[in-house]
């Protein structure tokens, strides 16, 4: 068969184009499995690092209001800004320096020798904790730069570098700053901001893109979750209130330090927690002048030795166990031995009050005998039972971090002896925080239920959490309750202060407290403490005042009782609480 010139032509054609579609063919399919390689197999991050982009959003820190919703802190924003000069001219110098006087409120003659000096340096700082307005103004005079008409003079401000950093700031300065707590340039926090870090945290966003996958991935976007605002169950009038008469009071004493809480005994929420001397967070370029101390929130950090204070309790105790009864009688002989300890009364004679009739009357003038006497009665098991169950020796619970127990010696602990029974019932031997012990009253307020105490009402973010107040346990009967408050009201009516409040009746109670290795009054390091409730008959607000080392003066009666009675009045006025008179004929 003989073939045409057309027909081998044709025939040669065709054979191209198959070796050419084959060839495609492998090449497509070598670059598939290079794709496939890298889209699937390719290690974690490489392909993601050609692909994507990224920006994370961070999260706005919450706010922390009062019980009223008036901000205690806030979150901002703080720049700081430095240049580099070997970028700029000397001629761009000289524009700028005129400028920069009015921004950064430094002299021309000071900006021009940071400026020059420095001229071969990576960066000169001109700033730092500066204010948003610093930020605009840099951003209005880099716009009048660029607008310049004359060529030659117009420029950016490409050699300076604004690194903005968020802060927290303080509307009401020194206001609760133990409470509130603070976060130091180094990170590291203290009260609320510790204690509810995750929760005002909030969770950063992230917007992203993805420019190179073959499989489709467009980016994505992860939303911010700001931190959510803590709503406190402080009021801002009662705190500055409190927080300015314990300042007196200290410096008038000479005393070390103090703290005041107002709380409510029907919920345990805490009106007023103040410390002296205090400090202002936001200020953090005072703080190297202080003494650490200063930033320990005391009222529950600081235990010491209840004393005289722990009377009405080991009462109410030995109430409830029905060791004695309100009108009970046992003689006084003016000394008595509990163990191998001897217990005398506290005044200058030691005298031996003979009959005591009432326990009112123990308050009034057996402190010492009478209170180591009932103690004695109730023996070791019943006496440490109800002291426990009265919160002593235990955490509160308190929404606050660094809380201490404070120490109680226990029957069957080394060194423990009868000796101790008798300490702990006049309050010797044992410490507590202030907290302990105003919750330990306001247990007797509240009819005779120990409540857990809390400072935050109401976390508000994505979701509102709001605290229930929560019962810890009854302690005692109302009843029992009740005669420890009228005894209480009494003693304070009979003594020589006399009433807190005129037509108000005022549970209360004075100690000249002692800290644990100190030994006999007046003088060691004592503090001057004064706890008490009100107005009954429907008692409910706590007020317990504690003043560490006073020196010119140092009987509760005459440091810490008077800053109670200016509180309770205040008190009275501000909530515009009716008077007992008034509860009583209704």
């Amino acid at each position: 068969m003989y073939t045409t010139n057309g027909e081998i032509a044709e025939s040669n054609q065709k054979r191209r184009i198959s070796w050419l579609l084959i060839v495609m063919g492998v090449a497509g399919l070598y670059v598939a499995g290079h794709l496939v390689v890298w889209q699937i197999f390719a290690p974690a991050g490489k392909l993601s690092a050609l692909a994507s982009t990224s920006a994370e959003l961070p999260a706005v820190r919450g706010t922390i209001v009062d019980r009223g919703g008036h901000a205690l802190v806030l979150s901002d924003v703080r720049y700081e800004v430095s240049v580099t000069p070997r970028l700029l001219a000397t001629a761009q110098i000289d524009r700028l320096i005129p400028e920069l006087v009015r921004i950064f409120n430094k002299s021309e003659a000071e900006l021009k020798q940071v400026i020059t000096s420095t001229n071969q340096a990576a960066y000169v700082e001109l700033g730092r904790d500066l204010d948003p307005q610093v930020k605009a103004d840099l951003d209005e005079l880099e716009s009048r730069l660029l607008a310049d008409p004359t060529p030659s003079a117009r420029f950016g401000l490409d050699a300076f570098a604004i690194v903005p950093s968020p802060v927290r700031v303080y509307p009401e300065g020194s206001l609760a700053a133990q409470v509130l707590g603070l976060i130091t340039k180094d990170g590291d926090k203290t009260g609320l901001e510790l204690r509810y870090d995750a929760v005002m945290s909030g969770r950063a966003g992230q917007r992203s893109s993805k420019t190179g996958s073959l499989l489709g991935q467009g980016g994505g976007y992860i939303p911010v979750e700001d931190g959510a605002t803590l709503v406190l169950t402080i009021d801002r009038n009662l705190q500055a209130e409190a927080e300015r008469l314990l300042a007196v009071a200290v410096e008038a004493s000479k005393a070390k330090r103090g703290t005041v809480i107002i709380l409510d005994a029907s919920s345990g929420a805490l009106l007023t927690l103040a410390n002296a001397p205090s400090y202002d967070p936001g200020a953090w370029k005072t703080w190297s002048g202080l003494d650490p101390s200063v930033f320990n929130n005391m009222a529950v950090s600081s235990p010491f030795e209840p004393r005289a204070t722990q009377m009405p309790l080991t009462l109410a105790a030995a109430l409830e166990a029905n060791v004695i009864t309100a009108g009970m009688t046992y003689q006084d002989f003016g000394s008595l031995m509990v163990g191998n300890q001897r217990f005398v009364n506290w005044d200058e004679n030691r005298t031996a009050n003979g009959t005591v009739t009432s326990i009112t009357d123990t308050v009034v003038t057996s402190r010492i005998y009478g209170t180591a006497y009932i103690g004695s009665l109730m023996g070791p098991a019943c006496f440490y039972e109800m002291i426990r169950r009265m919160g002593f020796g235990e955490p509160t619970g308190i929404d606050l971090p660094a809380e201490q127990t404070g120490e109680m010696p226990l029957p069957g602990a080394e060194n423990w002896s009868l000796a101790f029974l008798g300490m702990n019932a006049i309050g010797r031997s044992l410490t507590v925080t202030p907290l302990q012990l105003a919750s330990a009253y306001g247990m007797l307020a509240n009819g005779g239920e120990l409540m857990r105490p809390y400072i935050v009402a109401e976390q508000r973010g994505a979701e509102t959490v709001v605290t229930e107040p929560f019962k810890v346990r009854r302690v005692i009967t109302p009843e029992h309750a009740a005669t420890i408050s009228n005894m209480l009201a009494e003693a304070v009516e009979k003594s020589e202060a006399g009433p807190v409040l005129p037509g108000y009746r005022f549970a209360g109670f004075s100690s000249l407290t002692g800290i644990p290795g100190t030994d006999n009054l007046p003088r060691g390091w004592l503090t001057s403490a004064y706890v008490g409730y009100g107005p009954l008959p429907n008692e409910r607000y706590v007020i317990l005042v504690w003043i560490d080392d006073p020196q010119e003066v140092y009987f509760g009666k005459d440091v810490a009782q008077p800053v109670f009675r200016e509180l309770a009045a205040y008190l009275v006025n501000y909530m515009a609480l009716a008077s007992s008179a008034a509860e009583v004929s209704q």
